[in-house]
């Protein structure tokens, strides 16, 4: 399994969000140790909608979008390895599978529930990818140009080797403590000490899920998008 296929499996096991995925595959420093091929990776924006008849059935988890199919090829009629491995220990996919109606509010096996990303929020995604006038989109992997593309790692004896699941775990949680100690960005909406995903439109989204929780509007001020979400917001809070 490649380090992508590695972090991937991460994030659809809910043990890492896809936002800590994009910030290592955005990382300068960590791109040495990926393949060529994850520079060529499609974002989600691009997978959704994508059928392939002779590829996995089954609807994977990518910030929302309901029309993400797994990549992987079929060992039987329907699923992949994981998948079906999946489907005898629990009885059925989680998601379901791409060609059938999406589940709506699904269940994780592990009792999460997960909200699909709004059709608005993704229109504005695709509108802002497709604009002349908004700023390069940024693509993962190393940029055009800098140095050591596709070098491996290299250990005291001098001899290369790919870097091991543990170093990338170890990685994550490096990345993580840098960023707690690192002030807000640009991107983070603190609410009652609860951190949110701001997008540029004034849209809040839950880090977990990115799922659309509030606005807030040209004067700064913040309205919840229906009551059920500023109970999930008051439930975080108590915690």
């Amino acid at each position: 399994m490649s380090m992508n296929d590695f972090l991937t499996t991460l994030q659809e096991e809910g043990y890492i969000d896809e936002e800590k995925i994009r910030g290592i595959f955005e990382n300068e420093k960590l791109q040495k140790f990926f393949k060529k091929e994850t520079n060529k990776k499609k974002s989600s924006c691009d997978r959704a909608g994508e059928y392939y008849p002779d590829k996995c059935q089954a609807r994977i988890w990518r910030e929302g979008y309901d029309n993400i199919q797994c990549e992987h090829d079929k060992i039987d009629a329907c699923f992949c390895t994981r998948h079906s491995n999946k489907v005898k220990e629990h009885g059925t996919w989680w998601l379901g599978i791409i060609t059938e109606t999406k589940p709506e509010n699904p269940i994780h096996y592990n009792g999460t529930i997960h909200s699909w990303r709004s059709e608005v929020i993704v229109d504005e995604v695709k509108e802002s990818q497709n604009s002349d006038e908004e700023k390069p989109k940024r693509r993962r992997g190393r940029p055009k140009g800098s140095k050591n593309k596709n070098k491996k790692t290299e250990t005291k004896d001098g001899s290369s080797e790919e870097l091991s699941a543990n170093d990338i775990m170890k990685l994550i949680s490096e990345k993580e403590k840098e960023s707690n100690a690192n002030e807000e960005d640009e991107n983070t909406y603190i609410l009652d000490e609860i951190s949110y995903f701001k997008n540029e439109d004034g849209s809040i989204l839950n880090m977990a899920d990115f799922s659309l929780i509030g606005m807030v509007d040209n004067d700064g001020k913040f309205k919840f998008l229906n009551d059920n979400e500023e109970e999930k917001h008051k439930l975080l809070v108590s915690k």
